[in-house]
């Protein structure tokens, strides 16, 4: 999947695999911890946070490593989501019950013991932390903490914790008005250059609508009237530059624009992220979980049309053959 997010926080995981192979940890308490480390202790209500409690949830991260492409609206259906869940059984069935589970999808399994309602029930048991109804997104966006827990180091004080927090907003504080203050720059630039472009393409049109827009133009989009709306949605092509307008009028401000997104990032590589986990954990009660036969009858559905297809060509070559007594006669 070309829209596979990376997994920036992905080397927790990796640590505690380490450690735990280190300290030679018994293998049932390794896995018991990767398929429902949430469970093993109220996380929530700890007076104490110990390094075993935060490998319990670090370990979670195992349920999190398939593909999964949804973080953008076109591919956010209930269909995308299932064929995220379906592959994260397949690794979990693979990994650690040794077995193919993604044949018992569709129909019961024809090489292991596992029948579909089976696959279902195994979906189930995960059904709190995916749900298809219920979905995280897996990126952190806005006020959605995404498939993120905070992350808090066991051997840090309330005070250390509470300095720590504060070290790391004065010191984002001040990278953000940076990468204000160079887009502010960048825009000052393109100003000169929008207006040209406007009025290259107003000058094309009638005279009455290329005054209404101008004017249209220059109203914030919440002042605008319900005429003016219209307008603008109408002519919303004519309206709106875009970045590569910009680029593509202007060479000068096409390196400009260049240099200063390669500024921006150097500067935002300093900015210091807020300690997090990629975790799965139970979020309460799930929505039912259905058998979804849909495609197990349409497979049978196919199977008797071609058998029928069958049977229809062995009566009609059995029709077609002439006896050798009608021959001989």
């Amino acid at each position: 999947m070309t829209t596979d997010d990376p997994r920036p926080l992905a080397w927790r995981y990796r640590d505690y695999v380490i450690r735990s192979l280190n300290a030679d940890k018994p293998y049932d308490r390794f896995l018991l911890e990767q398929i429902a480390g949430d469970e093993l202790a109220d996380y929530e209500h700890a007076p104490k946070i110990t390094q075993e409690l935060m490998d319990n949830l670090i370990a979670t991260g195992f349920l999190r490593m398939a593909q999964d492409s949804i973080n953008e609206g076109p591919v956010d259906y209930i269909d995308d989501r299932l064929d995220v869940i379906s592959d994260e059984l397949d690794v979990f069935g693979s990994a650690v019950l040794g077995l193919t589970v993604r044949c018992a999808h569709c129909h019961s399994h024809k090489y292991d013991p596992l029948p579909q309602r089976d696959y279902y029930r195994l979906a189930a048991v995960f059904k709190g932390a995916y749900d298809e109804h219920d979905w995280m997104p897996p990126l952190h966006k806005d006020k959605d903490p995404g498939r993120l827990l905070p992350y808090i180091d066991p051997d840090a004080t309330p005070y250390q914790l509470l300095a720590r927090a504060q070290q790391r907003e004065e010191h984002n504080s001040e990278i953000e008005h940076q990468i204000a203050a160079l887009k502010s720059a960048l825009e000052s630039k393109a100003e000169p250059i929008k207006k040209k472009i406007l009025d290259q393409r107003l000058s094309k049109l009638p005279k009455g609508i290329e005054a209404d827009l101008r004017e249209i133009a220059g109203t914030p989009p919440d002042k605008r009237t319900d005429v003016q709306k219209y307008l603008a949605q109408r002519f919303e092509a004519v309206l709106k530059i875009e970045p590569a307008d910009l680029t593509a009028a202007d060479p000068a401000y096409r390196a400009a624009a260049n240099n200063t997104d390669r500024e921006i990032r150097i500067v935002e590589a300093k900015l210091i992220p807020e300690d997090k986990i990629r975790a799965l954990w139970d979020r309460g009660q799930p929505s039912p979980t259905y058998l979804l036969r849909r495609a197990l009858d349409e497979i049978a559905a196919r199977q008797r049309a071609a058998d029928e297809k069958r049977k229809g060509e062995a009566e009609r070559k059995q029709a077609a053959m002439v006896p050798l007594s009608v021959v001989v006669q």
